[in-house]
């Protein structure tokens, strides 16, 4: 159990154990006492216990022993196309299940139906979608589906439309904080006020995350501190953003080339740069209006390449190109 990642080991194991997700938690367990449950949709941002709410579902449902006969559970951001649909879900669904078992666990008799789940969901491609459609519609009686997506426009209508939908919600910063400080003393763990409040920040409502980083930053040192969380987490501290800005303001182009070409080659992440020069913008009051909205919409604008696909360092260099041409201007 000790070799466990931290995100397993201290991953929900039962449905009281989610937290901040009062709606969906009930119905599931209105599930368990009726065995009745429709299809179900839960969409949300990652980390905030959907694939942990159905482990959970699953187990108190079927039990341990009948998992791999009750249950089909999916990534469809791997098995996202027409074929795994029709081979493997199909196939699923129409295999006959035991009736009459017993849940030994509770000694209560199992649903008399199957569970398919299916794992990022809005990524799986439209042919696909629709030939889902068509088997939820045929084998209802005998199997149930549960979709988890981060992105719920990304559902197809006629999917959407057959099953219940629940928002799973970002979990708010004094509840990760709790959790955070509980793993914090079961693993012997000293962390500073100011660490654990920059991993809760950064990690924002994504708790699977918040432990993850705290798993890495204590292999590092027992000692948590915010350098080391900056460090593991690739995240940007004040000094890199100022000296961006620095760059920027000099009309020497070739001070901010350099600026730029050496924070890529100390691997810092684009997109949490973006993030904290956004923040820098905003706040900033050295800067009038107008520039300022010229450059938060150069920001969006590169910020959107970058997630689409695009190189680091020509978005980071553009973006920073554009700047430095706004605030330089006559």
């Amino acid at each position: 159990m000790s070799n466990l990642p931290w995100v397993e080991k201290y991953r929900p194991k039962k449905l009281d154990d989610i937290v901040h997700q009062t709606n969906a938690i009930s119905m599931l367990k209105e599930v368990i006492k009726t065995k009745n449950m429709p299809h179900l949709i839960f969409h949300g941002p990652p980390g905030t216990g959907k694939t942990s709410a159905i482990n959970a579902l699953a187990h108190e449902l079927f039990g341990k022993e009948n998992i791999s006969e009750r249950v089909l559970e999916l990534n469809a951001s791997d098995d996202r196309g027409i074929t795994v649909v029709r081979e493997k879900i199909k196939a699923y669904t129409r295999i006959s299940i035991s009736k009459n078992k017993i849940n030994n666990e509770t000694n209560e008799p199992l649903p008399p139906w199957k569970l398919v789940v299916l794992d990022e969901a809005d990524m799986m491609t439209e042919d696909a979608q629709s030939a889902l459609r068509r088997i939820i519609e045929i084998y209802s009686n005998v199997t149930r589906f549960i979709l988890i997506c981060n992105y719920i426009h990304k559902i197809s209508d006629p999917i959407y439309s057959r099953c219940s939908c629940y928002r799973f919600q970002g979990i708010p910063l004094n509840i990760k904080k709790e959790k955070l400080l509980y793993i914090c003393n079961n693993e012997n763990i000293n962390i500073s006020d100011d660490a654990l409040t920059k991993i809760i920040e950064t990690t924002q409502g994504d708790l699977r995350r918040a432990v993850s980083v705290l798993q890495l930053c204590s292999c590092i040192d027992s000692k948590i501190t915010v350098e080391s969380v900056l460090d593991i987490s690739g995240l940007p501290d004040n000094d890199i953003i100022l000296k961006i800005v620095d760059s920027c303001k000099v009309k020497d182009f070739k001070i901010l080339e350099k600026t730029i070409q050496d924070i890529i080659e100390d691997g810092f992440d684009v997109s949490y740069i973006f993030k904290a020069l956004n923040e820098y913008f905003v706040m900033c009051q050295d800067i009038n209006d107008s520039i300022k909205y010229q450059i938060l919409m150069e920001l969006s604008r590169h910020d959107f390449r970058l997630h689409n696909g695009a190189t680091k360092y020509i978005q980071l260099m553009s973006f920073a190109s554009s700047v430095h041409s706004l605030l330089n201007q006559a």
